[in-house]
């Protein structure tokens, strides 16, 4: 039976009475969509004042697959597993950008699931240029359990180039975490003797 999700997916696949197209991507596809509807959905406006009045907007740096699960969420509150699965990433910035914390919570989920040793510093990145605490602590957790080989990839190797103060952070996080079975690591002499 149809329902207010189903209605508005509907809506958004036909363009029916829609007041606004994104031209998205390099290819220029054209994705109609209604200013009610995401004005009321988007607590970060999607069209800002220099763009409200426009009847096409360009969004030339957006690949269209993104761009049309994002709009997809924003008319439904919905989205796949498979292309949270496929674009976490993508859709974890854009939530962001948009203020859209359900979406956010799905995808930091989905790459919190996904940490692997090829990834994580890459990951642990994303975490803090989106501000997606929950993911950084999956993956500084990582990080410490796995530390002599995170150190040994590509990842770590372009974090510690180009982010030296989160490294900084991951090394003292590093030195407090607790081995398997024994004292923190950094401060085996701490309290003995002496």
């Amino acid at each position: 039976p149809p329902s207010l999700v189903y209605d508005l997916e509907s809506l958004l696949e036909s363009g029916l009475a829609s007041d606004v197209t994104f031209i998205v991507g390099e290819e220029m596809e054209e994705m109609k969509a209604h200013k009610p509807i995401l004005i009321a959905r988007c607590p970060v406006p999607i069209l800002s004042e220099e763009t409200m009045h426009l009847k096409e907007i360009n969004v030339p740096d957006v690949d269209p697959d993104y761009f049309r699960e994002l709009l997809r969420f924003i008319y439904t509150d919905q989205i796949s597993q498979e292309a949270l699965e496929e674009m976490a990433d993508e859709l974890l910035a854009a939530a962001n950008r948009f203020g859209l914390a359900r979406l956010k919570a799905l995808a930091e989920e989905q790459l919190s699931k996904s940490v692997t040793l090829d990834n994580v510093c890459d990951l642990l990145i994303l975490s803090k240029d989106e501000n997606a605490p929950q993911l950084e602590e999956v993956c500084v957790s990582f990080c410490c359990q796995h530390a002599p080989d995170v150190c040994k990839t590509e990842g770590f190797q372009r974090l510690a180039a180009a982010h030296p103060a989160m490294m900084a952070d991951l090394f003292a996080r590093m030195g407090t975490e607790l081995p398997p079975g024994g004292a923190a690591r950094g401060h085996g002499l701490a309290g003995q003797g002496g």
